[in-house]
């Protein structure tokens, strides 16, 4: 096995630093790239940050895996792939600039260097097709390393799925290789696929292996709580947080027992707020400064909406805004239950709903959005 050696002599030359993999890293894909047009999306490019010493390829796969001819990689919003999170964007593949509706054999991560291989840490993945188990399939120097299945929701729930080696990700299969193969379990299946928030270290033995990462609403705050199988050389967990959005910042910090072979537990609480989303997720940090990152968990504050309605009171029209998703639908019911108004076909966050013809009163403003239903009352006058 190959692996990626990082030369710390102060002496190193320019040609030593070249050779040098600034991992771990989280390639957060946030924009499109005229180049994907060529079928190839790499780090450093709609909106990630690039990984120097390493490059990723994404690209849609043939049936043997190589790039499919005449394909395309695009960056979507959860606007077009519909997903039930709301938050949720990634790269889609595509034989045509817009994502297919018929499906495509296969998609592959890949280095583009045999000699440079990478670990797994964890990905969001999202099968808007909705058909199949998913395949995925590890390679060191084109020699199959190890697959593991994946298994979504049932449609019609659309909900994207991050695993990590916390979980499905098995570390002996993810942890050194130098491609990654992503396909249906039946060749015969339409196979749609998104992924995004990819989290990558160097190679090499994970100093924490994680049994579990989970979180819940407890009062006024967001309670964490996450378990390790064992540790080696952790010096600290760094708790990051986001409010919806792919730009994390740290809220926290709690100290790792740095070498255990026995089950540790660690808690953390963050104040809910007036935010109505929370995504949480932690990056480990080792005594000797490299780092890795956890899966990302979300919590949802219910007592808080995620829809305003501006002005209220209103004489007519009113502006429906969502902070985070989109809007599918919007319906109007006054106080006894009889639906008075829909607007249909609302888009992305924001919609008018038009009250004019209304007597006045008292109404119920229904928003049906990407994750669920939300209500406001609205006085017409």
């Amino acid at each position: 096995m190959k692996k990626i050696y990082l030369l710390l002599l102060a002496s190193a030359t320019t040609y030593f630093s070249h050779a040098q993999v600034n991992l771990p890293h989280v390639l957060t894909f946030s924009s499109n790239e005229p180049s994907w047009t060529a079928g190839i999306a790499r780090d450093g490019e709609g909106g990630s940050e690039d990984i120097i010493g390493l490059e990723i390829q994404i690209f849609t796969g043939s049936s043997t895996f190589g790039l499919e001819p005449g394909s395309t990689i695009t960056w979507k919003p959860n606007s077009y792939l519909s997903s039930d999170d709301a938050t949720f964007n990634g790269l889609t593949s595509g034989p045509d600039v817009e994502a297919t509706n018929n499906g495509v054999p296969a998609m592959v991560m890949k280095s583009s260097s045999t000699a440079v291989n990478f670990s797994l840490q964890s990905i969001t993945l999202y099968d808007w097709g909705g058909y199949s188990p998913l395949m995925i399939s590890t390679y060191d120097n084109g020699v199959l390393v190890g697959t593991i299945e994946v298994a979504f929701a049932t449609p019609p729930a659309y909900p994207p799925k991050t695993i990590s080696q916390a979980d499905e990700l098995t570390p002996s299969l993810f942890s050194d290789v130098d491609e990654i193969r992503f396909y249906p379990k039946s060749p015969q299946t339409v196979f749609n696929l998104s992924m995004n928030y990819i989290s990558l270290a160097a190679p090499g033995t994970l100093p924490v292996q994680y049994e579990y990462f989970r979180g819940a609403l407890r009062g006024s705050d967001c309670v964490l709580e996450w378990a390790t199988a064992q540790e080696q050389q952790s010096s600290h967990f760094t708790i990051e947080h986001s409010t919806g959005g792919p730009q994390f910042s740290k809220v926290g910090t709690v100290k790792a027992m740095g070498n255990s072979t026995v089950q540790q537990v660690y808690h953390f609480a963050y104040p809910v707020g007036n935010d109505p989303v929370h995504l949480f997720r932690l990056r480990q940090v080792d005594l000797d400064g490299k780092e890795s990152l956890s899966e990302v968990i979300t919590l949802r504050n219910t007592n808080v909406s995620l829809v305003s309605v501006a002005p209220n009171p209103t004489v007519g029209r009113v502006e429906i805004t969502l902070k985070t998703g989109s809007i599918k639908d919007v319906q109007v019911y006054d106080m006894n239950g009889k639906r008075w108004l829909q607007v249909e076909q609302a888009s992305a966050g924001k919609c008018i709903a038009d009250l004019t013809p209304l007597p006045s009163g008292m109404y119920i403003i229904q928003v049906k959005t990407d994750t669920g239903v939300e209500k406001m009352k609205v006085l017409k006058n």
